[in-house]
């Protein structure tokens, strides 16, 4: 199983988050750092992947309401590709 995990305190700000989020999932170079272009590289995830993000608290301080259509692409992508995606809460307590 692949296992990538995506830190929420890490993408500070729109640009920084696709960057990171290219970084770590070794998206390719021509990744448009945008929502339809995250949703078109995570639509490549084979089944056997799992993402977890954590930190989601800090996301949402870094990012605003851009935070939760963030997450929401990655719970679309992951569902319609059949792989895991799965949310801790900063507290290390309730994944999503």
């Amino acid at each position: 199983m692949n296992v990538f995990v995506l830190d929420g305190k890490k993408m500070t700000g729109i640009g920084e988050a696709h960057r990171y989020i290219a970084k770590t999932l070794s998206f390719p170079e021509y990744y448009g750092q945008n929502l339809d272009a995250l949703a078109d590289c995570l639509s490549e995830f084979p089944k056997n992947t799992c993402i977890v993000l954590v930190n989601k608290k800090e996301l949402e301080k870094m990012l605003g309401p851009y935070a939760r259509r963030l997450i929401a692409v990655f719970e679309y992508a992951a569902d319609e590709a059949g792989y895991s995606f799965a949310v801790c809460n900063d507290d290390g307590g309730d994944i999503n």
